[in-house]
């Protein structure tokens, strides 16, 4: 069981950095995009015309690529004050049904948006900037990064319960 344990929490974790990566990604396109509107507008008087559209997109992309690496590294906010001055067993027990809620809510989102994703897919549905951009790709995006982190949620909660098997 540990072997495959260890396997889950590296699947999760190249998961997990490599939705970061491509939120990084999604910064740089951002900067750049914005620094070319910048630079059209000032000196040709002219514009990119979907500067605005692409740079909500890139901010979608490094919000919800992002969480689960936030959620694995401890970054999300908590009540640590709190939290801290517990006793380890009713911690333990604390933190699994955060993971239980924080899974039930994600999963709720998840299942939201790929709703949502497949009705534009089905539909058609195109964005009303100039760029008319297929709308299921950026909600796609998110719907990925929800499922990476619902994906962490679920190893961490695993390796909780764990914890509290071992313990006991």
């Amino acid at each position: 069981m540990r072997g495959g344990r260890y396997r889950l929490v590296e699947v999760v974790r190249v998961l997990s950095v490599g939705a970061n990566r491509v939120s990084g990604v999604a910064v740089v396109l951002m900067i750049i995009l914005i620094v070319a509107e910048v630079v059209l507008r000032k000196f040709f008087d002219r514009s990119t015309t979907l500067c605005d559209e692409y740079t909500g997109y890139f901010q979608a992309a490094v919000v919800f690529l992002s969480l689960a690496q936030c959620f694995k590294d401890n970054l999300h906010i908590s009540v640590d004050l709190i939290l801290r001055r517990l006793p380890n067993p009713l911690r333990r027990w604390i933190e699994v049904i955060n993971h239980l809620v924080a899974l039930f809510f994600v999963a709720m989102l998840l299942w939201a948006g790929g709703q949502m994703t497949w009705e534009s897919f089905l539909f058609g549905s195109t964005s009303y900037g100039p760029s008319n951009t297929p709308l299921f790709i950026p909600q796609l995006v998110v719907v990925i990064g929800l499922a990476i982190f619902a994906i962490q949620i679920l190893c961490s909660f695993l390796l909780t319960i764990g914890k509290q098997s071992e313990a006991s």
